[in-house]
């Protein structure tokens, strides 16, 4: 009974606010919510009332009378259908409230004067009516007669948020310190939407918020910014609020920055730091309790469309970066010298400061003698030179100018400082080349991200209630069942998971239940718990690969330094991926150290979050470009070991030699690219070959391999000679050599990476 309450004093809520939409002077919104909600029953008539003083706070009276008059008419016309024993239904309610309204138009034009305006908003309104009474069905549907746990279509989802908007359009656009209501609540709403339910209700969510933000006076860019962050909280809701909140308002600023200005208005940022505050401070646990499960979103009943929607918004963003990418490149090429052009300005503001104050200004021809073009095509190269002097200026002006000392002290100052504003702008359009690459590189990695966008399947009926039920046998409640399938073909299984009457569960024995039911080998996720526990919490369980990797690192600093100058990387990626990394800084020590860390750092962050290695290292490479002269560079040596495919892939960007054992062989890989940070449009090196059980993967950085410069043959045999089976001890096994080649010391900082590759069992 209390819930039945509540949601009735919500439909009351939304009908008085629902009663404060006004379009065109008139308000369809109002009528047609109650179209909508007449025959699904509850607070109907509170309802009315609700509606009726909207109005009257944004309405003349003879139009607030109008729409009741019409809200009447719905009554008598159910009050008519029940003595005939029939139900009226929604399209029976919408079409009576259309016909009152345009019968009393009739009357009111027949009697009273009236504007040709008049009649095109009184055929918009009863159109409008019939609309949404369409669109606000479904969502008061759900909220009158959903049942708990009921899962939302996605009609009912659209309708809700578009409810939700509309209400939010109703509230009095009250300033409070510069912080408007209406947007208060959108930008709140936005982020929750995106992190209750994923990017596709996000993108909804903000397509209809940035709607509203229109009607109320913003510009038409605001639909698209409010789309993309209601995208970008939805892709990373499974990294946890703090992230997905600090993304959230890093992502604001950009499109502030970039394509729309009006976020970065005091009031709008007040807002949105305003909100994500208060939606950091809302604990989960309330937040889930007002959470609806979607089916049409998050299960994989409807995913197929979510799924092509996403790829053509990741698309068109990606045109819309790689569009401004080309403008910035076209307004950013620098300038060399000074054009002719240039040069008569000069000379003629040097006219005014100079000539104007001359005694003989009258008299003189000099100023004719130097607007010729063939002097201003004289001075123009000889300026070039450096100062110009009186025998570069023509004959005419010499003879003609008094005070020629003047003019060209005058003249040389006004060219250094020529000089000085040409070097800026030139910095300027440097920077603007750099960022214009930067936005090309994040175009071509969204159009990645579109293709890469994981096939969602949907489970057989009989299939999701068996695994349910096996694992309900195990004391695990399980719900939303979803199985998706990446470009590699790879499956993975996620649900939301909980235990029940205290039983504890490891993830492991969940997954052994997954592989005996689908046939395919399963284990947890690194991004999932490795006990399920008692909260209701998101697991996730990928396929098996059929190799497995095993990683050994040895390292020696340069000696005299207290630090190595290498960063390595051996990274697991969720897509059954293994990711080694060795950067080699310029130098030693501390500096070459930092120079190191920040290509693999970059390289982790990228990769992790789902781009491709080789946009991550071109990207980095543009973000790497230092702002001082005294340029630092690193090396990059990349290796991906696909362990479900089985394949190697080589990205190298200045970095020594790899090398692959295989058996009684070993092939050598190295290719020619310059450091990351050297040119801002250094390519790597790309290579790609086959893995097998059994193979060796082992690189170096340079302060090996330039040991063994011009002898590799005795390298291949220190490689082959002894047969060393764990990956650390080879590994330590080749520093220890190459030392000891050196005489027991380290000219350079040394590291080295073995990873041997076996067949699972």
């Amino acid at each position: 009974m209390k819930q039945i309450q509540k949601r009735m004093l919500l439909q009351i809520l939304l009908g008085f606010l629902l009663g404060r939409v006004i379009f065109f002077e008139r308000n369809p919104v109002g009528v047609a919510y109650f179209a909508a909600g007449f025959p699904q029953g509850g607070a109907v008539f509170p309802v009315a009332i609700a509606i009726c003083l909207g109005m009257l706070s944004s309405l003349q009276i003879e139009m607030v009378i109008r729409y009741g008059i019409a809200m009447a008419a719905v009554a008598v016309a159910a009050d008519l259908f029940r003595q005939r024993h029939m139900r009226i239904k929604m399209g029976h309610c919408a079409l009576v409230m259309a016909f009152t309204l345009a019968v009393l138009s009739v009357v009111q034009y027949y009697l009273l004067p009236f504007q040709g305006k008049d009649i095109l908003f009184s055929v918009m309104d009863v159109i409008l009516v019939l609309v949404f009474s369409r669109i606000l069905y479904e969502g008061q549907n759900f909220l009158l007669h959903a049942r708990k746990g009921q899962g939302m279509e996605n009609e009912e989802m659209i309708s809700l948020i578009i409810i939700g908007t509309l209400a939010i359009y109703g509230l009095p656009d009250v300033m409070v310190a510069d912080i408007s209501v209406i947007e208060l609540a959108v930008y709140f709403l936005l982020p929750a939407m995106g992190y209750q339910y994923g990017a596709g209700v996000g993108a909804v969510a903000g397509a209809a918020g940035g709607t509203l933000l229109v009607l109320t006076g913003q510009s038409g860019d605001m639909i698209g910014s409010l789309c993309l962050l209601g995208i970008c909280a939805g892709m990373l809701r499974k990294q946890g609020k703090v992230w997905m909140l600090s993304a959230f308002l890093v992502t604001a600023v950009s499109l502030g920055v970039m394509l729309n200005g009006q976020m970065l208005q005091e009031g709008t940022l007040k807002a949105i730091v305003i909100d994500s505050v208060l939606l950091m401070l809302l604990p989960d646990k309330y937040m889930r309790k007002l959470r609806f499960p979607a089916k049409g979103w998050e299960e994989g009943h409807a995913g197929e469309y979510f799924q092509v929607l996403m790829n053509h918004k990741l698309k068109d963003f990606s045109e819309s970066f790689q569009n401004l990418s080309q403008v910035l490149a076209r307004q950013s090429a620098e300038k060399t010298g000074f054009s002719n052009h240039d040069v008569r300005i000069l000379i003629q503001e040097m006219s005014q400061q100079v000539c104007e104050k001359c005694e003989n200004r009258e008299r003189c021809m000099g100023q004719v003698a130097l607007s010729k073009p063939e002097s201003i095509g004289m001075l123009a190269m000889a300026q070039e030179q450096g100062n110009l002097v009186l025998e570069q200026m023509p004959i005419e002006f010499t003879r003609e100018c008094i005070h020629p000392d003047r003019f060209l002290m005058e003249t040389n100052q006004s060219l250094r400082m020529a000089r000085t504003i040409m070097s800026f702008q030139n910095k300027l359009a440097q920077n603007r080349q750099v960022i214009a690459g930067q936005m090309a590189q994040v175009g071509t990695l969204m159009k990645e991200l579109a293709e890469d966008i994981s096939q969602v399947n949907q489970l057989p009926a009989e299939m999701e209630e068996v695994i349910e039920k096996e694992l309900g046998n195990m004391r695990v409640d399980v719900r939303n069942l979803v199985i998706y399938e990446d470009k590699d073909g790879r499956l993975e299984v996620h649900m939301l998971a909980c235990t029940t009457r205290g039983r504890l569960v490891t993830a492991r024995e969940a997954a052994g239940v997954l592989t005996d039911l689908i046939g395919k080998p399963f284990m947890p996720s690194v991004e999932s718990r490795n006990v399920i526990p008692r909260e209701e919490c998101q697991m996730i369980f990928v396929e098996d690969t059929p190799l497995y990797a095993v990683t050994g690192v040895a390292r020696a600093a340069k000696d005299g330094e207290e630090v190595s100058g290498d960063t390595f990387s051996c990274l697991s990626l969720p897509n059954g991926e293994l990711l080694l990394a060795l950067s080699d800084g310029m130098g030693s020590g501390e500096s070459a150290l930092e120079d190191s860390q920040t290509v693999i750092e970059l390289l982790e962050q990228m990769t992790e979050a789902g781009f491709s290695k080789i946009s991550a290292m071109r990207l980095i490479n543009s973000l790497y470009m230092p702002e001082e002269e005294d340029t630092h560079y690193a090396t990059a040596d990349v290796v991906v070991l696909n362990l479900y495919q089985g394949v190697c892939q080589f990205i190298k960007n200045g970095a020594a030699a790899t090398w692959l054992r295989r058996g009684k062989e070993v092939e050598r890989v190295e290719g020619q690219a310059l450091p990351v940070g050297v040119v801002q449009d250094a390519e790597p090196y790309l290579g790609k070959t086959q893995i097998n059980s059994g193979d060796y993967v082992i690189m170096m950085t340079d302060g090996i391999a330039d040991v063994f410069s011009g002898r590799e043959e005795e390298l291949e045999n220190l490689l082959l000679e002894k047969k060393i089976v764990n990956p650390q001890e080879l590994a330590e096994y080749i520093l220890e050599e190459t030392i000891e080649r050196c005489g027991g010391f380290a000219y350079d900082d040394m590291s080295v990476i073995v990873a041997g590759i076996w067949e699972r069992v």
